[in-house]
C-alpha cells in the first residue's frame, strides 16, 4: 500500500489530506452501493435499505486499507465528516419535490420498482408492475428494462431506505461533495490553497450539475464522475503525484465502474479517457524507461489493469444492463443501436440544424441565445449573438423557466461562448510555449484530442447534456491563467473570468430555488391526503412516477376519467389532479 502523504507534514497537509479522505469515502460508496445490490441481483434477490448501511463500513475500512492502515485523527474526523454528509444531505433531499419530466416519468418509475422488489436480471418492469400497480400503469418498459441502472439502484436503495421516493436523488449532491473534496487536494498539489478552492468549485459548478442539481436526471451526475475519472488518470500518469500508485488505480476503477453505468454515453466517454490514458502511459514509459523489457512489463501490466476495470464495469456492476442486453437482444446497449433501435434524438434537433455537419450544429448551439427550442418551434434556426453579450430576456428565461433541466441551445450558460474562445486561445498559447518534449506537453495534448474527439465525433454533443467534457476546456483555461498569469494586469484578467464563470453557472440554480420555494407546498399537499382515499388523474399521461409518492404516503387511490372538475385539487406543479373518494371513505 501506498505511504500517507501527511507523515510528518504541517497541518495544511492534514487538512488537505482529510478533503483526500472524504472524497475518496465518497467515491468508494458509490461504487459498494452499486456492487453490492448488483451482486445480490444476480443472485436472484432484491433490493433493501440494509445495502446503504453495508456500503457505508465498506467504503470507510476499504480507504483505510488504501491509505495505510492508520487509525489515526485525520481518519476519524474524516469518517464522522462523510457519515454526516451522508445523513444530513439524505434528510435534506428527502422533502424536495421536483417537477422534471423524466424524473417523474421513468427515473422514479423504474426506482419505484426496484425499491419493491423488481429484478432486471430475472424479468421485465412491465410484467413486475402489472402484479404491483391495482391499476394499468405506462413504465415506459423498454428504457427502464434496458437502460443502465447505476442512478436508478441508488436511488432505490436510498429509497428503501427512507421509505420517501425523492430522497433518492440524493446522489447528485454526493458526486458534487465527492468530485469538490478530490479536485481540492489534487489541485492544493498544483496551486495554492485559495486557488485551488475556486477552481475546484467551479469545477462542481458545471451548467449541466447545477440546472439538474434538486432531480433524478442523471447528465450532472454523469458529468461530475467523467471529471472525477480524468483527476484520478491524471494521478496515474503524474509520478509527482502524492497519490500516484495504487490509490490512484483504485480511484480509477471506482470511477469508471460508476461512469460506465450512469448512461451508456457515460461508458463511451470513460472508455474513451481511458484508452487515450492507456497510451499516454504507454508512451511515456518508452519515453522516460531506458530499459525497454521494463518498459514493455509495465506497459503491459498497466493493459492488464485497464482490462480488469473494463470486465468489472461491464460484466460485474454493468450486468443488468450489457449483459441482460447481449443475452436478450445480442447487443449490449440496446435499444439505442442496432436491431430493434429506438431513435430518441428526433424531434429535440432545431429544424433548421437537421442533416447540418457537426461545425453547423456546435456552432449555433454554442453562439446561439440560451433557449430550448426543438424540431417543433417555428424558427429553423437558434438566434445567434455576439459573445459575452445577453438581455434581460435571455437572464430571466435561464432563472425562470420552471421544469427546464435540459437546455438545448447555449446549454452552457449565456456567458460560455465568449469563455470558450478565450479559454481556446489561452491553451493554444500554453501549447506554443511548451517544450515539445514535456511530460506536461503530452499530458495536454492527450486531452485536448480526446476532448474535440467526442465533440466531433459524437452527432449529439451540440447538446450541452451529452457533452460535459467541453466544460473541461474552460477550467484547464483558468488552471494555466492562474498559474502562469502574473502581471497586475492579467490578475485581474483571471478575476474576472472567474466572476463571469460564477455567474454563468449560478444563473442555472434559478430552477433549484423554484424547486425549493415550491416544495414546502408540495409536502403540504401530499399531508393532505396521508392515509386518504382519491381519485387521481395526470394532466399529461407520463408522470406515473408519482404514484410512488401516494405510495409513500399510504394513499388508497384509483385512475379517474378525463376530465374532471375544474374544482378538483392541482397539484405537484399541476402534474397531479385529485379529489376525495367518498365511496371509497
Amino acid at each position: 500500500m501506498d505511504k500517507p502523504h501527511y507523515q510528518n507534514t504541517g497541518s495544511r497537509n492534514r487538512i488537505q489530506f482529510s478533503f483526500y479522505l472524504i472524497g475518496l469515502m465518497m467515491l468508494a460508496f458509490f461504487f459498494f452501493l452499486l456492487a453490492v445490490p448488483t451482486t445480490v441481483l444476480i443472485l436472484g434477490g432484491r433490493i433493501g435499505g440494509w445495502m446503504l448501511i453495508v456500503a457505508v463500513p465498506a467504503s470507510v475500512v476499504t480507504v483505510w486499507l488504501m491509505t495505510g492502515r492508520r487509525l489515526d485523527k485525520t481518519f476519524v474526523i474524516s469518517g464522522l465528516c462523510f457519515f454526516i454528509l451522508l445523513i444530513v444531505t439524505i434528510a435534506f433531499y428527502s422533502g424536495i419535490y421536483s417537477g422534471d419530466y423524466d424524473g417523474n416519468t421513468y427515473h422514479k418509475m423504474a426506482i419505484g420498482l426496484l425499491k419493491n422488489g423488481w429484478n432486471p436480471i430475472r424479468e421485465s418492469s412491465s410484467t413486475f408492475a402489472e402484479g404491483f400497480f391495482p391499476i394499468d400503469v405506462h413504465v415506459g418498459s423498454i428504457f427502464i428494462d434496458h437502460y443502465t441502472k447505476g442512478p436508478w439502484i441508488y436511488g432505490a436503495v436510498v429509497y428503501a431506505f427512507t421509505n420517501n421516493v425523492e430522497s433518492g436523488k440524493v446522489y447528485n449532491l454526493w458526486a458534487l461533495l465527492c468530485l469538490f473534496c478530490l479536485a481540492f487536494d489534487f489541485l492544493q498539489q498544483k496551486m495554492g490553497h485559495v486557488k485551488a478552492f475556486i477552481v475546484s468549485l467551479l469545477l462542481c459548478m458545471s451548467p449541466v450539475s447545477m440546472v439538474q442539481l434538486l432531480t433524478y436526471y442523471e447528465d450532472g451526475l454523469l458529468a461530475s464522475f467523467l471529471f472525477i475519472l480524468v483527476i484520478a488518470l491524471t494521478q496515474c500518469v503524474d509520478k509527482n503525484n502524492l497519490h500516484h500508485g495504487s490509490q490512484a488505480k483504485m480511484s480509477v476503477f471506482f470511477a469508471m465502474a460508476v461512469l460506465g453505468n450512469i448512461k451508456f454515453t457515460g461508458l463511451l466517454y470513460g472508455g474513451i479517457f481511458c484508452i487515450g490514458y492507456f497510451i499516454l502511459l504507454v508512451i511515456t514509459e518508452f519515453r522516460t524507461q531506458p530499459d525497454r523489457i521494463a518498459a514493455r512489463y509495465n506497459s503491459l501490466r498497466n493493459f492488464g489493469f485497464f482490462a480488469a476495470v473494463a470486465a468489472g464495469t461491464v460484466l460485474w456492476v454493468g450486468f443488468p444492463a450489457y449483459v441482460t442486453n447481449v443475452i436478450d437482444h445480442k447487443n449490449p446497449v440496446f435499444p439505442l443501436a442496432g436491431e430493434g433501435k429506438v431513435d430518441i434524438m428526433t424531434g429535440h434537433l432545431p429544424g433548421g440544424l437537421e442533416g447540418k455537419s457537426i461545425f453547423y450544429k456546435l456552432f449555433y448551439t454554442i453562439f446561439g441565445e440560451l433557449s430550448n427550442m426543438s424540431g417543433e418551434a417555428q424558427e429553423l434556426l437558434p438566434k445567434l449573438k455576439v459573445p459575452f453579450t445577453t438581455s434581460r430576456e435571455e437572464l430571466w428565461r435561464c432563472v425562470r423557466t420552471p421544469g427546464c433541466v435540459d437546455w438545448r441551445i447555449s446549454g452552457f450558460g449565456v456567458f460560455f461562448s465568449g469563455l470558450l474562445l478565450i479559454s481556446i486561445g489561452i491553451i493554444i498559447w500554453k501549447l506554443i510555449k511548451l517544450n515539445k518534449r514535456d511530460d506536461l506537453f503530452f499530458y495536454a495534448a492527450t486531452n485536448l484530442i480526446l476532448i474535440f474527439g467526442l465533440l466531433l465525433g459524437i452527432s449529439e454533443s451540440w447538446w450541452a447534456r451529452y457533452s460535459p467534457y467541453l466544460y473541461l476546456l474552460v477550467i484547464g483555461a483558468l488552471i494555466i491563467a492562474l498559474h502562469d498569469f502574473r502581471l497586475p494586469f492579467m490578475k485581474g484578467f483571471c478575476g474576472l473570468f472567474i466572476a463571469l464563470l460564477f455567474v454563468n453557472n449560478f444563473l442555472f440554480l434559478g430552477e433549484g430555488y423554484y424547486t425549493l420555494r415550491h416544495s414546502p407546498i408540495i409536502a403540504h399537499d401530499l399531508q393532505d391526503v396521508e392515509g386518504r382515499s382519491i381519485i387521481v388523474r395526470f394532466p399529461n399521461e407520463s408522470y406515473t412516477g408519482l404514484l410512488f409518492n401516494l405510495e409513500d404516503r399510504d394513499v388508497k387511490y384509483v385512475i379517474g376519467e378525463q376530465p374532471m372538475s375544474d374544482h378538483d385539487v392541482l397539484t405537484f406543479y399541476g402534474l397531479l389532479q385529485w379529489k376525495y373518494n367518498d365511496d371509497m371513505q
